[in-house]
């Protein structure tokens, strides 16, 4: 806000502050009525020391104030105060006007300015300044009153001179002359520039020379860019955002901001209207200036414009800059053969910060041959691919700016690892030697062949030797043949490796057992658990192996000569009765047994069934004559 001040000779301008509350105790009512009722009060005639108010009045513009407008008034006096004295303005005329300031004083209510005097004046009092009531009509008077107390009081009327004596027409103050405003603007980058697609923040000034009053009003409109926002000063300017071309107003034919001037309001030069914001063409040219159209008007449709001009920014963002390249920088990703790999294989930077992934495409040359189309997590350049076999390969990621038709690639690598194996262990019971499967593998790459394979393996007796390894029903067999020179358990180890470098190891239990010559040992079901202690010859065997509640044949010693080979699971067996069953002259460590749970004697001939077979670890101290008994230890099944 601009204030006035009109010096009368050697003028004094008090400045007032910080004063007691009771400073103010003996200010009176300022209604007329009051003179009347309080015989202190000396109305109509001079003030003490003979003094008398007047003011002169102008608006900001230095004209008559309109309704709503503000009106600047300075106060002379004429006579001499005392100190001590203490000063009333009160704002009669026109109703509904309110006091904004007090220069030298301060605000004491909606329409009074209080001012205290301790060394008293002979001239300049103050100034004061009041907003016009919105309803006044053009032509009401500006009206005052002063009362002075020292100490006694008395009512004064003031006199009002100036164009600010009466209400105003709301006359139209026309626009300064062109260029009417500079600007400047700045982009969003760290050192102000701004690319093409990005967004320019431009602040709007009132050029030198140009001052603009209330009402007045500014419309900026960019050549080739797009209005995004418009913004006002707080309390000098409001903005307002033009996104359509409207006709029939010579200040408005096109997208721009305008920006108008508040109420009691003055803009001098190089003072801020406001800012915009602009948005740069995606396609601009690097090195294009950014210039606006620029029309000002005053208040109100159809009120007089200046005529349009244009302008050039200035500031880092007043020119486009060219958009700097984006950068693609590669990842070493690790894959396994076989198997699909999906992740980051580079990131991009982009030093726009308003850049986004969407605006890229991208594609991956995988190195072996392949390239696929890429997608966007972020800035991650995000791909799928399967290698079929290990080994180091060379990424290249391409990725393109369609619009702007940029290309930045970025390498990186892959690290492809032989896809793992899996073993299967077994658990063998055999005779020896051993011929067979050992152990079983399977190959996470599903294209592995059988002569990618190569088996070792360590029998368990201090010898190894390698294997083969043949196609399985659900993957690979690992063959192989070994005697062994003693039986019993042995832990087996088998090694398998791919060509590629992946190893597996399998550990599998090989018990090795033998069958009885001429014939099979026989025990009962009831002593055929693992662990159980069994007798499977003797005078005793019958006692030793009950049958359901009850004695087996006396005659029967526990050998069956018929079969004479090795028995199955499910048969049946006979023999003769004691030795003349004609047992073995020794046994096995570890022997195959029947089990049987029936067995009967039809004279000299006894039977049986065969249930299961199971492999007993003798013990020392068996003779084929049935007083040495045979005994041992159950430790496996054979069958079922």
């Amino acid at each position: 806000m601009k204030r006035l001040f009109t010096p009368i000779l050697s003028i004094t301008v008090l400045a007032i502050a910080g004063l007691p509350g009771s400073a103010w105790a003996d200010t009176a009512s300022t209604d007329p009525s009051a003179s009347a009722a309080d015989p202190t009060i000396l109305a109509g005639a001079p003030g003490p020391g003979g003094a008398t108010f007047s003011k002169s009045c102008q608006s900001p513009l230095g004209a008559a104030p309109a309704a709503g407008q503000t009106d600047n008034c300075t106060i002379h006096v004429q006579g001499s105060l005392a100190a001590g004295t203490q000063v009333t303005i009160t704002l009669l005329s026109p109703q509904g006007s309110t006091v904004t300031a007090c220069g030298g004083g301060s605000v004491s209510g909606p329409i009074q300015c209080s001012y205290f005097l301790p060394n008293g004046t002979t001239f300049f009092v103050g100034s004061e300044s009041f907003t016009v009531s919105p309803s006044a009509v053009a032509g009401t008077p500006i009206t005052q009153s002063a009362r002075v107390c020292s100490p006694t009081c008395s009512s004064l009327p003031v006199s009002v001179t100036g164009p600010g004596a009466a209400v105003g027409g709301g006359g139209i103050t026309p626009p300064p002359p062109p260029p009417y405003v500079t600007k400047s603007c700045a982009g969003p980058n760290n050192d102000g520039t701004v690319y093409p697609g990005q967004q320019d923040t431009c602040t709007v000034l009132a050029a030198s020379g140009d001052t603009f009053h209330t009402g007045n009003r500014v419309i900026v409109r960019p050549s080739g860019e797009g209005v995004t926002g418009c913004s006002g000063v707080a309390g000098v300017t409001s903005a307002t955002e033009n996104f359509e071309r409207k006709d029939g107003d010579p200040g408005e034919q096109g997208i721009s901001c305008t920006y108008t001037v508040l109420s009691g309001v003055t803009v001098l030069p190089g003072e801020s209207l406001g800012t915009e914001l602009i948005t740069i063409g995606a396609t601009a040219a690097p090195g294009s200036r950014i210039t606006q159209g620029v029309n000002a008007c005053s208040d109100g449709p159809g009120s007089p414009c200046g005529g349009p001009t244009e302008i050039t920014a200035s500031g880092p963002g007043g020119v486009v800059s060219a958009d700097p390249p984006f950068t693609v920088t590669g990842i070493a990703i690790a894959a396994t053969e076989g198997q699909s790999f999906t992740g980051a294989a580079a990131t991009v930077f982009d030093e726009d910060p308003n850049a986004s992934p969407s605006e890229y495409t991208a594609d991956i040359v995988w190195g072996d041959g392949t390239d696929t189309l890429a997608s966007f997590d972020g800035w991650s350049v995000l791909g799928a691919h399967t290698y079929l076999e290990e080994g180091t390969y060379s990424i290249a990621v391409t990725v393109r700016d369609p619009v702007l038709g940029q290309i930045s690639r970025g390498y990186g690598s892959a690290i492809v690892s032989d896809a793992p194996l899996a073993t299967q262990s077994k658990t063998i019971n055999t005779t020896n030697p051993f011929n067979g499967t050992i152990a079983s593998f399977t190959d996470a790459d599903p294209n592995g062949a059988v002569g990618d394979y190569t088996a070792t393996i360590d029998w368990g007796d201090t010898t190894t030797s390698p294997a083969t390894v043949t196609q399985g029903a659900a993957g690979f067999d690992v063959m192989a043949a070994h005697a062994y020179v003693n039986l019993g358990p042995y832990i087996v180890t088998v090694h398998v490796c791919d060509a590629g470098g992946a190893c597996a190891d399998a550990i599998s239990n090989l018990l090795m057992y033998a069958n009885a010559n001429g014939g099979n040992f026989v025990i009962t079901d009831g002593y055929a658990a693992r662990g159980s202690s069994a007798t499977f010859w003797g005078a005793q065997w019958a006692s030793a192996n009950p049958l359901a509640g009850r004695t087996g044949p006396a005659d029967f010693k526990g050998f069956a000569d018929n079969p004479s080979g090795p028995a199955t699971c499910g048969s049946t067996w006979s023999t003769t009765a004691g030795n003349s069953s004609h047992p073995p002259d020794n046994v096995p460590t570890y022997m195959a047994v029947i089990v049987s749970s029936s067995i009967s004697q039809d004279q000299a001939r006894i039977s049986g069934n065969s249930v299961e077979l199971v492999i007993v670890k003798t013990d020392p101290g068996y003779a084929p004559d049935s007083g040495h008994s045979g005994t041992g230890t159950v430790i496996a099944v054979l069958c079922p």
